[in-house]
């Protein structure tokens, strides 16, 4: 079962530092986490790495900020960005096949490169 944490439990956290990150993130077992997620939104490990890449960078400046409050908030923020994250490339690879497919049917000669 998920704890749930009200707002004044989260101000007392402790701020999240950048050695917490990496150390989060050089856990197998997070890293596993982190790409399954990932996965839910594409197809392919190329798409995935790109995710787990822009969401690494997202978090390094999320812990700059001092957004992030303990372990469970980084556990959250991962899951937050990695979703938006895979949101943003299935709009980009849908966008991608629409204008491929919207220039074939124009009767051009299309280059998939």
């Amino acid at each position: 079962m998920t704890k749930t944490y009200t707002k004044e439990q989260i101000a007392e956290m402790p701020v999240c530092t950048e050695a917490q990150l990496i150390s989060y993130f050089s856990n197998s077992e997070n890293v596993h986490m982190i790409k399954s997620h990932a996965y839910k939104y594409v197809s392919n490990e190329a798409d995935m790495e790109d995710i787990v890449q822009e969401a690494f960078i997202t978090m390094l400046k999320e812990v700059n900020k001092g957004s992030l409050r303990g372990e469970k908030g980084l556990e959250a923020g991962w899951i937050k960005v990695v979703k938006s994250r895979g949101i943003d490339k299935q709009r980009q690879n849908e966008r991608w096949k629409r204008n491929i497919q919207a220039g074939m049917d124009k009767g051009h000669e299309v280059s998939l490169t």
